[in-house]
């Protein structure tokens, strides 16, 4: 049977019906394919480095962009995915003739490609040129309200991922077709929107950091998503919670905890007080409404998932509970507890520090009531 995506959606399909999905597939190339390739460097992932020598890839790369200009959408489209499905970045010239032939092109290309494109740029961690920039996001601005769930939440999270934030009309387009798609979107799809909400408007706040006539916030607070979109993601992040792996799981709680944090310190700077002050307890009101259910949902899908838990998820985990000064139930802290145990000798200094942290101020909330009645008592 085949799928058109390999998520935690379709591997449980799969195993539902019978299926077996392969995990025994290594694609590293053998060391007779490496030498025959003359490469000195292959990459992890097994792919042969364009960098070092004559390579195949290196042929491949030189070709494609002598050729670039005769490209269709559709080449150029497949020529990028599979650099990044190689774990490759292209040389400078590979990837200006490239980035030219997409801008050319994005006037040709359905919502699909321009997807593939942005996760194709995002996954190589090569930013896209001011003029590519503008011409896909023109596109997408034409073709936006015809994105499936799966394309929105790849284009939103390649903005995330490329850490450059898309023009008002774009975001505007995004945001409605996201609140349209939120009940089809899977585990995987929703984690990947909040989380890439989440890193945009941080990074917007940034930006406007650079500004030091306004407060940063008060910019930020009207364009962050709205009710309707993100009651839509959590909602939807609740229904899907139950299905979701721990990188989903540990990814909406972050992405959670970020937005909550932007907008609590937007009202500790004193962002309300130039006319936003009605737009700053909206957002207040809605995220504390959003966040009791939502983090009870995770909280119990972090019982069942906690075992599969990475050092740095254990650290991300504790740490968002602190920031946000709530403490899981019992079941959830002890799932946590056992968790943190099993990793600590493979803790980074840096996850150990941020434990450390957390498991302090925990520890401080879950003792307050204690102190409070003690300083009470005649």
């Amino acid at each position: 049977k085949v799928f058109d995506r390999a998520d935690s959606s379709a591997r449980r399909k799969l195993a539902a019906e019978g299926g077996y999905y392969p995990n025994d597939i290594h694609c590293h190339l053998s060391a007779a394919t490496l030498a025959a390739l003359d490469t000195s460097e292959p990459l992890p992932a097994g792919a042969p480095s364009a960098s070092s020598g004559p390579t195949l890839l290196a042929a491949l790369g030189k070709r494609a962009a002598e050729v670039s200009k005769t490209m269709v959408a559709q080449d150029v489209t497949k020529v990028l995915e599979s650099y990044a499905m190689l774990h490759e970045r292209p040389g400078g010239a590979v990837l200006r003739a490239l980035g030219q032939r997409v801008e050319e092109v994005a006037a040709d290309m359905g919502t699909k490609e321009l997807a593939e494109v942005l996760d194709a740029y995002g996954k190589l961690g090569e930013k896209l040129a001011p003029t590519v920039f503008t011409a896909v996001g023109a596109r997408l601005i034409q073709v936006g309200p015809e994105m499936s769930s799966r394309n929105v939440s790849s284009v939103i999270n390649a903005y995330g991922m490329l850490e450059q934030l898309p023009e008002e009309p774009l975001l505007e387009v995004l945001d409605h077709r996201i609140k349209s798609v939120a009940t089809d979107m899977s585990p995987e799809d929703v984690a990947l929107v909040l989380a890439a909400y989440a890193k945009l408007w941080k990074m917007r706040v940034g930006i406007q950091s650079g500004d030091a006539t306004t407060n940063p916030y008060a910019a930020v607070l009207g364009r962050m998503p709205g009710e309707s979109v993100l009651g839509a993601l959590v909602a939807q992040a609740e229904t899907k919670a139950p299905e979701m792996e721990a990188t989903e799981v540990v990814g909406v709680i972050t992405a959670y905890t970020t937005l909550w944090t932007i907008v609590h310190e937007a009202a500790a700077s004193g962002a309300g007080g130039d006319g936003s002050k009605e737009v700053l307890n909206a957002k207040v009101r809605l995220l504390e409404g959003l966040g009791s259910q939502l983090l009870g949902a995770l909280g119990l899908r972090l019982q069942d998932v906690a075992e599969h838990m990475t050092p740095p998820d254990v650290a991300n985990v504790f740490e968002a509970f602190a920031q946000l000064g709530q403490t899981p139930d019992a079941k959830t802290l002890q799932a946590l507890a056992l968790r943190l145990q099993d990793v600590v000798q493979k803790m980074s200094a840096n996850d150990v520090a941020r434990t450390f942290s957390a498991y302090s101020k925990l520890r401080e909330i879950q003792l307050a009531p204690q102190a409070q009645a003690l300083a009470l008592a005649p």
